[in-house]
């Protein structure tokens, strides 16, 4: 199991934000009707990372951003 999408109602400064977490599906949150959709996208070649490596993820800020 691996978390693919984390939405941010409100915390500290952020609000209404979302997080793609996977290289094989975006999802997206809509506000008013309460719904992730999510879409396939075009996967990687296989083992790019490596064959113990699914996925690698950057979040990138200043710091002291709360990252």
């Amino acid at each position: 199991m691996k978390i693919s999408f984390i939405w941010i109602d409100k915390f500290r400064n952020f609000e209404n934000l979302g997080f793609n977490l996977s290289s094989s599906v975006k999802f997206s949150f809509d506000i008013d009707s309460n719904k992730i959709s999510r879409k396939k996208i075009e996967p990687l070649p296989k083992d790019f990372f490596g064959d113990t490596i699914s996925d690698v993820v950057g979040i990138i800020g200043k710091n002291g951003s709360g990252k």
